[in-house]
């Protein structure tokens, strides 16, 4: 099967900085991700985490490429439930971009990955 991939654009009134931080910073990632918090150095290669409120990895995988505040690629691969990892779908590779649009900031969630591999 050839590789697949959904995109999601979003368009959020703030600056690229900003973004970044409420993507990369526990405080903001806890307020707006439903109380969890993601664990990186948000450095290339460096592995990242994200944990629900009691203490359990939902998701985890490695930071792929990083350009603060336009560009964050990463692997991800969910722990919570051992299903969507099973059989015919191996963990994909999101990719999240942003960039500067005339005042808001465009975030794009593009997922991708060979679902074969």
């Amino acid at each position: 099967m050839p590789e697949s991939e959904f995109v999601y654009v979003t368009y959020i009134r703030t600056t690229p900085e900003k973004l970044w931080q409420a993507l990369t910073q526990p405080e903001f990632t806890r307020k707006f991700w439903v109380d969890t918090v993601q664990e990186c150095d948000w450095k290339q290669g460096a592995s990242w985490k994200l944990t629900v409120p009691d203490g359990r990895v939902a998701d985890a995988g490695e930071v792929v490429e990083i350009d603060p505040p336009r560009k964050l690629v990463l692997t991800w691969q969910n722990h919570l439930f051992p299903d969507a990892n099973a059989g015919t779908l191996p963990p994909l590779t999101p990719g999240l971009t942003r960039s500067s649009l005339q005042g808001p900031s465009v975030m794009t969630l593009a997922t991708f990955g060979n679902r074969n591999a």
